[in-house]
């Protein structure tokens, strides 16, 4: 005990003496509590045993035996310092305190520290071979940019540990927490130098370091340890921050891969760890996380839906560049795809009714993100729809029946839902297709259809008429085969329809058919009839030649033997004469009468009491001729078209626009009249009560059962805007008759405005005095007057008008009146005619004789001419005299009969 102590004292005074190097080559032993401190180099080939404490302030050289598990080891120099060797050394404590520049201390062999490591000043260099370790619960105290360790570093143990690394200027410390036994050993080192493969990063990596690295490798056992790395002074990129996206990140061979991408353990004394242990090992550095996506506002619209309808999920996202992808789920449907921008929108179609949760998830760069939203889907309601038809003449109404479950029924156009849209049931009368909405509670709707057909056919009725053709007297038509109702089509005229029985009592042509009614069916159309009705009046309608027998040929002297065939007589005695040849006399028919042939033409008169008197022009040579009576057709010369005011009475008188060759009295019917207006006798006339335009068409039927129609425009305007007082408005013109070259005859009728009650004066400046005959007017006009002041007084005003008839009577003078058809052609030159002759040009009957008649339209002949054999075109002048009016010329041959009007003003 007393030599341990010399020998403590004996080496301190040798340190104290300043020996340039101690060697130990024999047995050293320091004891607890005793201090040794070698200024200069230490060489030890024996054996030291340290529990105490240790100065080196030079090179150590251990060639022998070194226990200093007890004790501590202080390297203390102020200049490098290397522990050398080729046996390794053990301290219980080491503390280093060199203040020296740069690596002060050099590991040339290994060193272990059994208890601990304190760093207080210098930098302390090791590699692989000569490694420094700390055995199970050492620690490492006090590093600092001043004072740690660049070069690996082991460690031994279950307990957390940081590894005092660094480069030599700056501390980069490395940790471990480790989950093995107290046995596990962990070797670290930290590198400054481009990791492997830095640009090979897992997708939810946005960069790593490219300036370092820590080694860090798991040397014996099989326990994980949670791994942590300085982030503070960072000798790495600007991009590697101490923010939450900060991760520690391990080279898994291929990609550098963080232990989790969704966080990190933490932030603690300057080092960042992993979230949670790894049990893999190797090369460690620092990165950032890309951003995770952020979900903001999901929301459905709308929240409630029907199954099947559109649902629209938007939302605003934030931490998203470029293409996402998308998961909108409920758990049985989902929809993927991938969008960009910050705008979320997805329409899908809402199934399966209950209340249910959708997710968004959104994913960029391995990173995700999700939240909900709630919304209703209500169902469907059930919807059918039958009908209970087809359609049938007797069932004339079908009805439709939709499925219940329903809160309002909504039926297609075409239906009738007497007891409203509550009900599930319609009604329809019409074949077709038809639906139905049923709508629920909820708002929710469904859609049906059926189909109603008709099974409707039905046979036309079978007309037939009581007669075809009547004189005066009605014809009745019966509809037969009909079950149900007749519906009576009549065209030319109206008559009065009771039941299935239609009759007609007015003169005039008829065609009448029919359809039938059964129900809702209704047939085609019946066959037609035609149905004549004679006018009523007394009237000699034809002649029927009884003989003819020439008795003087030199002369042109026949005997006629005819009887008259009446019309409309009333039973009473008839008195029968023939102007200028035969005396009235009440005998029987038929009459025999001397006739020349230099008057072709007699007038045949007939009386009966209660009836007007009738005539007949009867051309009883071309009878002769031809063994019959030709009656011949009316003829018109066409109504203009009339402009008339509504309210306002007025008059055309229709015996100006027809006449009839056989100088018979005609009957009138009009069709398409407007309201207000009839024809009455030989007049249209009334207030019109409708304005519009009218296509109005008069017919004009004689005697024989011959007619002729004509169809003209009827303009009814509206009133003018009432005007402050009584005016003429207007003048409707009815007619315009060329009298001669510069004469016409004007008929026309004024149209006032502002009338009331009292009578209306009506006057013409210097062409007619006042009246108070509401017109129409007419008046003789020379074309060197075309204007005319018309003057009308109501009560005490007097209204004026200026009416400028020659600009609306254009009616051209007619150069000729052509009579054609096949053979005899007529063709008057000149008419109206101006002289005492007329030109008359004949074509079609060369080599013929032909006979020229020139009549008045009493029947008196005024001129008779012969050719005895025509040429291919005969031009004969014809004397017409002096006198006016209306002449015929007949022009004749054995087969041919033509006629002509000649106007002679």
């Amino acid at each position: 005990m007393k030599q341990g102590l010399f020998l403590t004292i004996l080496l301190t005074m040798l340190s104290l003496r300043g020996m340039a190097q101690f060697v130990n080559q024999g047995t050293l032993f320091v004891t607890t509590g005793t201090s040794l401190v070698t200024s200069e180099a230490f060489t030890n080939t024996g054996s030291v045993t340290n529990n105490g404490r240790m100065s080196f302030r030079a090179n150590v050289t251990n060639n022998g035996s070194f226990n200093a598990a007890q004790g501590e080891g202080l390297l203390a120099g102020t200049a490098s310092q290397t522990i050398a060797g080729s046996t390794s050394l053990t301290f219980g404590k080491l503390t280093l305190q060199n203040t020296a520049a740069g690596q002060s201390m050099v590991l040339a062999v290994p060193v272990t520290a059994s208890q601990s490591l304190s760093l207080v000043d210098g930098i302390l260099k090791t590699d692989a071979t000569n490694l420094l370790t700390l055995n199970d619960n050492a620690q490492a105290v006090g590093a600092s940019n001043a004072s740690h360790v660049v070069g690996p570093i082991a460690k031994i143990g279950d307990e957390a540990f940081t590894f005092p690394l660094g480069n030599g200027t700056t501390y980069r410390p490395a940790s471990i927490s480790p989950q093995g036994t107290p046995t596990d050993a962990f070797t670290a080192q930290y590198v400054e130098t481009s990791p492997s493969q830095s640009t090979s990063l897992a997708a939810c990596l946005a960069v790593i370091s490219d300036k370092e690295y820590w080694q860090i490798d798991h040397t014996s056992g099989s326990g994980s340890a949670q791994v942590g790395l300085a982030y503070q002074n960072v000798a790495t990129s600007p991009s590697i921050t101490s923010s939450p996206n900060l991760r520690v990140v391990r080279f898994n061979g291929s990609v550098w891969d963080p232990i989790s991408c969704s966080a990190n353990g933490g932030l603690a004394a300057g080092l960042v760890s992993t979230d949670g242990a790894t049990a893999m090992f190797g090369q460690f550095t620092l990165g950032t996380q890309t951003p995770v996506p952020t979900i903001s506002g999901l929301t459905a619209n709308p929240i409630t839906v029907c199954t099947g309808s559109p649902l629209t999920f938007t939302a605003t996202l934030g931490n998203v560049t470029g293409t996402y992808t998308f998961t909108l789920t409920n758990g049985s449907s989902t929809t993927m795809g991938n969008a960009s921008g910050t705008a979320f929108s997805q329409t899908v179609t809402a199934t399966e009714s209950s209340s249910q949760s959708f997710t968004l998830t959104v994913s960029v760069a391995g990173q995700s993100a999700n939240s909900t939203a709630s919304v209703t889907i209500n169902a469907l309601p059930i919807a059918s729809l039958a009908n209970n038809g087809p359609l049938t003449c007797a069932l004339t109404s079908v009805t439709l029946t939709a499925g219940s479950g329903g809160s309002t029924y909504l039926f297609s156009a075409g239906v009738s839902q007497p007891n409203g849209p509550s009900s599930s049931t319609a009604s329809v009368s019409q074949s077709g297709v038809y639906s139905v909405t049923v709508l629920s509670g909820s708002g929710c709707s469904s859609v049906a259809s059926t189909t109603v057909t008709s099974n409707t056919a039905l046979s036309a009725p079978t007309l037939q008429a009581s007669a075809s053709s009547t004189s005066n007297q009605p014809i009745s038509v019966t509809a037969t085969g009909c079950a149900g109702t007749v519906n009576w089509l009549p065209q030319g005229g109206t008559g009065q329809a009771n039941g299935n029985i239609y009759t007609f009592t007015q003169p005039g042509n008829y065609t009448l058919t029919a359809t039938c009614s059964v129900g809702n069916c209704t047939s085609p159309q019946a066959a037609p009839v035609s149905l004549q009705i004679l006018p009523g009046g007394f009237a000699i309608q034809a002649v029927k030649m009884v003989n003819c027998t020439l008795i003087d040929e030199a002369k042109g002297g026949y005997q006629v033997q005819f009887t008259p065939q009446y019309s409309g007589s009333n039973g009473n005695q008839i008195t029968f004469a023939v102007v200028n040849e035969k005396a009235a006399t009440t005998e029987a028919p038929p009459y025999s009468l001397k006739l020349y042939t230099d008057n072709p033409v007699i007038t045949l008169v007939a009386n009966q009491a209660g009836s007007t008197e009738a005539r007949y022009a009867y051309n009883w040579f071309a009878s002769c001729q031809s063994g019959t009576d030709p009656n011949q057709q009316p003829t018109t010369s066409g109504i203009p078209n009339q402009t008339i005011l509504v309210n306002q009475a007025y008059q055309l008188n229709l015996n100006n626009y027809f006449s009839d060759p056989d100088g018979q009295a005609l009957t009138y019917s009009a069709t398409g009249l407007p309201g207000g207006l009839s024809v009455s006798g030989s007049l249209i006339s009334g207030t019109p009560s409708t304005t519009g335009v009218s296509s109005v068409q008069v017919t004009a039927l004689d005697p024989g059962g011959l007619q002729v129609s004509s169809s003209f425009q009827l303009t009814v305007n509206p009133m003018p805007s009432t005007p402050a007082g009584f005016t003429i408005v207007g003048v409707s013109t009815v007619s315009c008759e060329v009298l001669s070259t510069g004469l016409r005859r004007v008929t026309f009728t004024p149209q006032y405005g502002g009338v009331d009650s009292s009578p209306i004066s009506f006057s013409v400046v210097n062409e007619m005095p006042a009246t108070t005959n509401p017109g129409p007017y007419s008046l003789n006009l020379y074309t060197d007057n075309p204007s005319i002041t018309l003057s009308a007084k109501q009560g005490a005003t007097t209204a004026t008008f200026l009416y400028n008839w020659l600009s609306i009577c254009t009616a051209p003078t007619r150069v000729g009146v052509a009579e054609t058809g096949p053979g005899l052609q007529v063709n008057v030159l000149g008419n109206p005619v101006e002289g005492r002759t007329v030109d008359v040009e004949i074509r079609g009957v060369a080599g013929q004789a032909v006979q020229l008649n020139l009549v008045d339209m009493q029947g008196k002949l005024l001129h008779q001419q012969r050719l005895d054999e025509a040429g291919s075109v005969e031009r004969v002048s014809v004397p017409i005299g002096t006198g006016k009016g209306l002449l015929l010329l007949q022009v004749n041959t054995t087969q041919e009969h033509r006629q002509v009007k000649l106007l002679k003003p």
